[in-house]
């Protein structure tokens, strides 16, 4: 037995959970209209490695002050709407086989917990992700301690994987990103899902294992 942990963004799905939220929160008058417009710049500095903290304090700064309640069922509304649409039926089938060999299959994203959890309940795994803060019902704009992203998701993973008795050198990861290259290394088998272009060159050099999601 083992832990599996999965990437979301890119790797399970083929967009990203927040894309789909905010496409939601615009939708229901949560978030202005204008949020849209800086999702390509965003996504072009993930895809070429320049992506990094700021980017959760620049963007979800426009949470502070909704209640849980509403960015709770924008999340919900996403999850149902869009992100289990497009899921990499592949992805689905390895997450149930892992289950089914008595493995525990864990989310490891970047994104926020809100975002995560109701995809989580549909897979029926668990996960670990960036959590906002609130206060009262009312969010303060702020997170609850670091976002799980570059070294830090490497240091939840290992955490999660030591209190079940494991090691990260027992365990596997599936991502497609270089900023994941912290976990990737650590772990005992990474697999890489559709890299970005400096993954791919690490990847062909580490000798680890590509694998193709297809929609469809």
């Amino acid at each position: 037995m083992s832990i599996i942990f999965f990437d979301v963004d890119h790797t399970i799905i083929r967009h990203s959970t927040a894309r789909y939220f905010i496409k939601t929160a615009v939708k229901k008058g949560i978030l202005p209209r204008r949020v849209m417009l800086y999702l390509p710049y965003y996504y072009w500095k993930y895809r070429t490695g320049i992506f990094d903290e700021s980017f959760f304090a620049s963007t979800f700064y426009l949470i502070k002050g909704k209640k849980f309640e509403e960015i709770k069922a924008c999340a919900e509304t996403s999850v149902e709407k869009y992100i289990i649409n497009d899921l990499y039926p592949a992805a689905v089938r390895i997450i149930k086989e892992e289950k089914q060999k008595g493995n525990s299959v864990v989310l490891a994203t970047s994104s926020i917990d809100l975002f995560v959890k109701p995809l989580a309940e549909y897979l029926e795994v668990d996960y670990i992700a960036t959590q906002f803060e609130f206060s009262e019902g009312i969010s303060t704009g702020n997170f609850i301690g670091e976002p799980a992203f570059g070294q830090e998701k490497c240091k939840r993973a290992r955490e999660y994987a030591e209190k079940r008795g494991f090691s990260l050198s027992e365990c596997s990861f599936y991502s497609d990103s270089i900023h994941d290259l912290p976990l990737l290394k650590e772990i005992g088998k990474p697999y890489v899902v559709r890299p970005d272009r400096q993954l791919a060159k690490i990847m062909k050099k580490m000798g680890w294992e590509l694998i193709h999601f297809e929609k469809g």
